[in-house]
């Protein structure tokens, strides 16, 4: 029976502990609101630090945004796509590494900077093996390819505008 009690007061615990996690302190949720008006269907989890993080959608875009827990909004992030880039980022990008394709993208405001964009970027390099002949192997000597080896490379870039 005490062991059952025990096991009871546990499980209370952990269910009321999971409850509270989804939540937000009064003046977090105040200044959320503030911004993000039309907003109803949010997710809460707190950080290691302290700070209370938003997890929602503003109509089909995924967005963050980050509080401390006094009710500052340190910075929001939303997901966007390579056509949603500005066309300075984007030109700035082909310019830098024209051999390289967008893989993901994320709009991020903040109050001091207002606008930036987290971009990742992504090349692949192809190496090519020929058949070996007489014994030995031609590593790129030859431009007939037998077996095509992919390396990838993946950039992060923050930039401004």
């Amino acid at each position: 029976m005490k062991t059952t009690i025990l096991l009871f007061l546990a499980v209370l615990t952990l269910m009321a502990e999971a409850v509270l996690a989804n939540d937000a302190p009064r003046k977090v949720k105040s200044t959320f609101e503030k911004m993000y008006s039309k907003v109803s269907d949010v997710d809460w989890i707190k950080s290691e630090d302290g700070n209370s993080i938003a997890f929602f959608y503003e109509g089909a875009t995924s967005k963050e945004a980050h509080f401390k827990s006094s009710g500052t909004w340190l910075f929001s992030t939303s997901d966007i796509t390579k056509e949603q880039l500005p066309s300075s980022v984007i030109n700035y990008i082909e310019e830098k590494y024209p051999e390289t394709s967008v893989f993901s993208s994320k709009k991020y405001e903040d109050p001091a900077t207002k606008f930036s964009y987290q971009v990742l970027i992504q090349s692949v390099i192809e190496t090519f093996e020929a058949k070996e002949e007489d014994g030995e192997s031609n590593k790129g000597n030859s431009k007939e390819e037998d077996e095509s080896l992919k390396t990838e490379t993946v950039i992060y870039l923050q930039l401004s505008c």
